[in-house]
């Protein structure tokens, strides 16, 4: 009996060594493929700037900007959103609603037009939460909007800060954008263009 229970435990101790090992293996190939992508995307921006003529200082700040985005996709971004949970999409609708609700509401209610309607039509500002609101992340020294683009939304901040430039060359100032903060309400109102440039 002792002797088999020692070739059982060795047995056992063999495969899990080759599962942790396969694992390994697994996760560094995905590193290394991963790697070899970003370097191969990277030199092919190199070329393409280069093949057109693109000024050094230009070509730095793409190269930065590629590079910061990548960070952050690959490592510092853990603010999940609802497309990122596959599980959400079967909820049944009241449970989703009431997330949606949850999750939206905190924002919305910083405006004093949606904090009164929470508060005098609590039915119709869940219908906004689960019909008009959507969550979405910036990288650090990403773009939400331009100088001149059309405003079809307006947004709220729920973390982190942005820069706002104002006018198109930006030299009517710069605010710094902070959580609780919006942007864009007047596109609820009217047909607008906006009339600065955010980065995160």
């Amino acid at each position: 009996l002792e002797r088999i229970f020692s070739v059982i435990m060795i047995f056992t101790g063999l495969v899990t060594f080759s599962c942790f090992v396969s694992q390994i293996t697994n996760s560094m190939t995905s590193l290394t493929k991963m790697s070899y992508e970003r370097r191969q995307q990277k030199d092919v921006l190199t070329r393409y700037m280069k093949a057109k003529g693109i000024s050094v200082q230009l070509r730095s700040d793409i190269g930065m900007w590629v590079s910061s985005k990548s960070r952050v996709t690959t490592t510092s971004r853990r603010i999940y959103q609802e497309a990122d949970v596959a599980s959400l999409r079967d909820l049944p609708f009241a449970l989703i609603t009431q997330l949606r609700a949850e999750v939206h509401l905190p924002a919305l209610e910083v405006h004093c037009l949606f904090a009164y309607l929470s508060h005098k039509d609590p039915e119709t500002i869940v219908r906004i939460c689960n019909e008009a609101m959507t969550d979405g992340t910036l990288g650090a020294g990403e773009e939400l909007f331009h100088f001149g683009a059309k405003c079809t939304r307006m947004y709220f901040v729920a973390g982190g800060t942005a820069n706002y430039t104002i006018g198109l060359s930006g030299d009517q100032g710069v605010i710094l954008v902070k959580p609780q903060r919006w942007l864009s309400e007047a596109c609820l109102w009217v047909q607008w263009e906006h009339r600065g440039r955010l980065l995160s």
